[in-house]
């Protein structure tokens, strides 16, 4: 609610609703904390801020970020977001329209030590094209070495109506034939070159992860011990998670368990959650949360749940068969003392069916 000096009819102090129709978007500082809100209208291209606004969107970008997207808006970072193959590759960061590039934005860029490349993601109009410029006269003089491209968005287009009805695959083709953006020499000002990247550029079908000098983060002697069963505890080079209470074995279409996930670089970096391992959205979701909390990618974190739901699978399996097994009535067994009479028993038979 928003306090703009109005009375009601009964002489009270009024309040206006602020955002009304909205989708609201949380802004977060650099500890990750939400600091301000920014709402969309859903009736009209309507955007509000709260007052002094501070705190980026989707998050600052994490330090081992090696390419970055810059948006226009929030509105179309959300939208990257939902596709994996954007955002488990790359890391996005949106801004406040063509004019909102803020000084919040250059501190959160020089904060990327592995950063090698930005691709602007604007608006297919004039006023995105000059946004660009305008932006990246700002980031030149930052003391590292960074790659300029830019997305040619169709003419009038942007992210979202370019989403519409469209594939994924878009996205990625639009990116992977980005173009570079450089700087004339003489004048020292930025244009836009029509030529495509170099092939041995990164492309989203060449994942920056898998460069020759930078392999894919693996995870290595993954084990589960199973000492208690109401305390399982997985291990591998990067995590430690412990299911407490065990895991049920009735129900084989669901694998629900009780989490404590440690980083063990720091033992003061910790999750805990309730989860249904066999629930896509729900793992999606976990995976999401332990790589923010405990600061690892999600390509770890991605490898990691693979592999631990595998092992409790197995295990689960060990344990299930070996009820089964118990169920299994036994044969009777003969004692040595029963043994000589039905053998006696077995000889006389042929003599006993001459009986008439």
């Amino acid at each position: 609610m928003s306090d703009e000096g109005l009375k009601s009819k009964t002489g009270d102090k009024a309040y206006k609703v602020f955002g009304k129709y909205g989708i609201c978007f949380p802004l977060k500082n650099k500890e990750n904390q939400i600091v301000s809100l920014y709402f969309r209208s859903t009736i009209d291209k309507g955007h509000f801020y709260l007052k002094d606004r501070q705190g980026l969107y989707p998050s600052y970008p994490k330090s081992e970020t090696k390419i970055l997207i810059l948006t226009e808006a929030i509105i179309d970072a959300a939208t990257l977001l939902q596709l994996p193959v954007i955002s488990d590759q790359l890391s996005v960061l949106a801004c406040y329209g063509v004019n909102g590039f803020t000084a919040e934005h250059i501190e959160a860029i020089k904060g990327i030590s592995h950063l090698t490349e930005i691709i602007f993601f604007f608006d297919g109009d004039e006023a995105g094209k000059e946004g660009i410029k305008k932006i990246a006269e700002q980031i030149k003089p930052l003391p590292m070495q960074l790659k300029i491209s830019f997305v040619d968005t169709p003419e009038n287009e942007d992210i979202n109506s370019s989403h519409e009805g469209q594939e994924k695959e878009l996205f990625t083709h639009l990116l992977e034939n980005r173009k570079p953006f450089s700087t004339k020499a003489e004048s020292n000002t930025f244009s836009f070159s029509t030529e495509k990247p170099k092939t041995e550029e990164p492309t989203l079908a060449q994942p920056i992860e898998k460069e020759q000098d930078n392999p894919l983060p693996s995870i290595q002697n993954s084990t589960l011990q199973i000492v208690n069963p109401e305390r399982l505890v997985y291990e591998n080079n990067w995590l430690t998670a412990t299911v407490w209470g065990g895991i049920e074995t009735d129900n084989l279409s669901r694998l629900k368990v009780s989490l404590h996930i440690q980083n063990k670089e720091s033992k003061y970096k910790n999750f805990r959650d309730d989860v249904n391992l066999y629930s896509h959205s729900s793992s999606q979701k976990l995976i999401k949360q332990i790589a923010e909390t405990l600061e690892l990618s999600t390509t770890v974190v991605t490898q990691t749940i693979t592999d631990f739901t595998e092992s409790l699978e197995k295990y689960r399996l060990e344990l299930r068969n070996k009820q089964i097994k118990a169920l299994v009535p036994k044969g009777h067994e003969m004692t040595q003392i029963e043994k000589p009479p039905a053998g006696a028993s077995l000889r006389l038979e042929p003599f006993l069916q001459t009986i008439p």
